[in-house]
């Protein structure tokens, strides 16, 4: 496998998520999370790639004029399971930086999927069933 391959996969896989999410189709874009997840596991010496794709997601603004790269889901899903510290701290310094309501809320969102009481852990298969 070429060493972008994992890189180039993480982005489709984060698009095909992306799509259900925007109808809340949870069960269809979880197919694409838990795929995501396995991905990421399977090449560890992708990590640094990974985390700055997450980081993408994470950084993106309202106010960027472009849609985001994918929906914050994707970031809040992975990181509840892979409780990775960069993406984490990268969040909470964003909220330390900003006073826009709209990105405290983005990022509230992904600290809080650090919690091991994650709010949302049973709304997802992939959670509930390993409890």
């Amino acid at each position: 496998m070429r060493s972008t391959e994992p890189v180039e996969r993480f982005w489709d896989l984060a698009k095909r998520a992306t799509e259900p999410l925007l109808t809340c189709n949870y069960p269809e874009a979880e197919v694409h999370l838990v795929a995501m997840l396995d991905l990421i596991r399977s090449h560890p010496e992708a990590r640094g790639s990974f985390e700055a794709a997450f980081l993408e997601g994470l950084r993106w603004s309202p106010d960027d004029g472009v849609p985001p790269p994918f929906e914050l889901e994707v970031v809040v899903f992975c990181m509840h399971e892979l409780m990775w510290p960069a993406i984490r701290d990268a969040a909470e310094k964003i909220r330390e930086e900003t006073n826009d309501h709209r990105i405290l809320l983005r990022v509230r969102e992904v600290i809080e999927a650090y919690d091991p009481a994650w709010k949302y852990e049973d709304e997802w298969e992939y959670f509930s069933s390993r409890a």
